[in-house]
Parts: C-alpha cells; sequence; structure tokens
C-alpha cells in the first residue's frame, strides 16, 4: 500500500517545490498537511503564485521557519528574507495548513489559527515549496469559493 503523502525535497538554499493552477473562479482556499523532517529549515506555500521560464517562483505567502522561531511573510523571490515574523514554538509534527483568497485579499492559517493577511494580485496558482528540507505533503486541495 502507498503512504498516505508525499515528499519534496529540496537541499538548497532558495526555494524549490512545487506548484499547480486549479480550475474555477478567482476566489478559492487551499488547505492540506505538512510535516517538516527533523533537521530540515522550513516550508511555505504561496497564494497566488507564478513560476517564470527559469522556474523561479514569484509569490506572496506563508514560511514555516525554524531558521527564525516562527512564521514569516514572504514576497518570493526578491524580498524573501524581509517579511513580517510571528514567533511560534516549530515542531516535526503535521500541521494543516490553509491560505483562502477572496478578490485581492488574502488569509494563511495554521492549525486553525490565522497568521498573516493582506492584499496580493490576483492569480490561481498554488505554490508549495522548501529548503534545505524534507517535507511531507498530504490532503491537499483547492476548493473555489
Amino acid at each position: 500500500m502507498p503512504a498516505p503523502w508525499f515528499t519534496a525535497t529540496y537541499a538548497g538554499t532558495h526555494w524549490g517545490g512545487l506548484s499547480a493552477t486549479p480550475q474555477g473562479g478567482c476566489d478559492y482556499r487551499f488547505d492540506g498537511k505538512a510535516e517538516l523532517l527533523p533537521g530540515g529549515s522550513g516550508y511555505g506555500s504561496g497564494v497566488p503564485a507564478s513560476v517564470d521560464s527559469a522556474g523561479v517562483p514569484h509569490s506572496e505567502g506563508i514560511q514555516y521557519d525554524v531558521g527564525i522561531g516562527g512564521y514569516r511573510v514572504t514576497l518570493l523571490p526578491d524580498d524573501s528574507e524581509t517579511g513580517t515574523v510571528t514567533s511560534a514554538s516549530l515542531d516535526n509534527n503535521w500541521h494543516e495548513i490553509s491560505v483562502t483568497v477572496t478578490g485581492n485579499q488574502y488569509q494563511s492559517s495554521v492549525d486553525g489559527k490565522v497568521i498573516f493577511t493582506g492584499t496580493t494580485p490576483l492569480t490561481r496558482r498554488v505554490f508549495i515549496g522548501s529548503w534545505r528540507s524534507t517535507v511531507r505533503l498530504r490532503d491537499l486541495t483547492v476548493t473555489p469559493i
């Protein structure tokens, strides 16, 4: 029987990951569960997002960042290390991640707690990335709202 999750690994310092373009309208919610394996630096999601022809992600999102001891707002690729930080106790357990996009507004949550809100340009692409890490992902869904 196959594992109930899939794994994304990226050994580089900058982001590497997965992206998808959901079908339907502009308003949607991205949900899933993520687990950072021991020794990893972090993972994050970007909604909305795009990936350019060189494979570089462009998005606004949230990082689960062990190096800073909390969550960080990211603006990829240029300002990924300068966003607002919210301190949190991080671990290697499964966590529920969610991002809701309504019009040009987004709301990022971890384990049902709203971490960041803001405005962003409209696009439907979703990006999940990691850096110097292996992250397990499961139950990923994109739901039109």
